[in-house]
């Protein structure tokens, strides 16, 4: 397993960081994108578009319109940090991925919610 039990700076909590190195494509991209394409295809210009689980922004990118609000949101420190030096056009997030989005962003504050690759993440989900 990768990763470690580290104090995160974004949820102020002792929690697993799942490490990343660098903001470059996976092999899944080639699969995901295109479904993520066809699902994002009708959005309007002026969309607000946000990716729940961005990692390393890498995906995020990928997909992403310059004519939409995008914005990545993720619990891992070095994946914000990442993300934000190689996309910098897109709006990311270092947080605890929860109700307190709804805080952070407002309710029904997207016109899409992207999500993938995150439910091998979910240790302990909160019901």
């Amino acid at each position: 397993m990768r990763g470690k039990f580290v104090v995160n700076h974004c949820t102020e909590a002792t929690s697993f960081e799942y490490p990343y190195t660098n903001a470059e494509h996976n092999f899944s991209h080639t699969y995901l994108l295109p479904a993520i394409r066809r699902r994002l295809s009708n959005l309007p210009i002026g969309a607000k578009v946000i990716d729940i689980g961005c990692g390393n922004g890498s995906l995020t990118a990928t997909w992403a319109s310059s004519e939409w609000q995008v914005y990545g949101v993720d619990a891992s420190e070095s994946g914000i940090h990442n993300a934000t030096a190689a996309y910098p056009t897109i709006s990311f997030s270092c947080a605890p991925i929860g109700t307190e989005l709804i805080t952070t962003y407002g309710a029904a504050s997207f016109d899409a919610v992207v999500s993938s690759e995150v439910i091998e993440h979910v240790y302990l989900p909160e019901l």
